[in-house]
């Protein structure tokens, strides 16, 4: 599918590296669809949390207004992807406070954790020493979150 230049930026992802498994996780913007593409096989999975989420082609047809924003910041780990989820049209993003979630995914692809958040969140970032997701919310205050089950066990909460 060629989805041309002016709609680049609906197709956005921010890409991270796992070096040790040489995979790459890509949470997309606009989309409800995190990628996972290995290197070494060099093939490419894509997940969904959603079944009805938009097609390509859907986004491709929209005004940039009309945009869902869905993952907007993620980290990962040796063995997660932490992903922070939104899922709120373009234009509340940053002004209509909602509570968000985190998904975690294994660089396999499976979608292993939801992590219900009360607070709203511009990023954040993990500490696997400590155990400890950092956020941070608009207001610029520093919220943590004890990650240690995940972290340790890999038994669902």
């Amino acid at each position: 599918m060629n989805i041309g230049r002016d709609n680049y930026d609906k197709f956005n992802s921010t890409d991270y590296l796992q070096f040790e498994n040489q995979k790459i996780a890509m949470p997309m913007m606009f989309m409800n669809q995190v990628n996972i593409l290995d290197l070494k096989e060099g093939n490419n999975k894509a997940i969904t949390t959603k079944k009805n989420h938009p097609s390509w082609d859907n986004i491709k047809n929209k005004e940039n207004s009309e945009l869902n924003v869905y993952y907007i910041n993620a980290r990962i780990t040796h063995d997660y992807i932490f992903a922070l989820y939104l899922d709120q049209p373009i234009l509340e993003w940053q002004n209509t406070p909602k509570k968000m979630s985190v998904h975690v995914f294994n660089w396999d692809g499976v979608f292993r954790y939801e992590l219900l958040l009360d607070e709203y969140l511009m990023c954040i970032a993990i500490d696997e020493s400590l155990k400890i997701m950092y956020g941070v919310t608009y207001e610029e205050e520093l919220v943590t979150y004890d990650i240690s089950k995940i972290i340790e066990s890999g038994v669902s909460q």
